[in-house]
């Protein structure tokens, strides 16, 4: 792996990125001390963007588990999807009153 200290990332980005896209990560220094790593965006998505897809969608399942032990179970006289469509609807012409539509 490629060193760089702070300093020449200041002054000389492009030639750092480009190194970057040539080489792989780069680890950055700070008085000698090691500060951070620096890699591609390619390898970013690869290994957090998988990660934090997961937390999230965990996230709204946590959300989706909490509103339905809320909400109980469904005693309407109308289908669920009838109900949803008539919010959805509701909440548009709200919005569209809102920015004088």
């Amino acid at each position: 792996m490629n060193k760089v200290n702070a300093l020449k990332i200041r002054q000389n980005l492009g030639q750092v990125l480009d190194l970057l896209d040539a080489e792989g990560p780069i680890l950055i220094e700070k008085n000698r001390t090691p500060r951070a790593v620096l890699i591609s965006l390619e390898d970013y998505k690869q290994k957090f963007e998988k990660d934090e897809l997961i937390k999230r969608r965990l996230a709204a399942r946590k959300r989706i588990d909490a509103f339905r032990e809320a909400a109980g179970p469904w005693t309407g006289d109308k289908s669920i999807v009838e109900t949803i469509r008539e919010i959805r609807d509701e909440h548009s012409r709200h919005i569209a009153e809102k920015c004088g539509q």
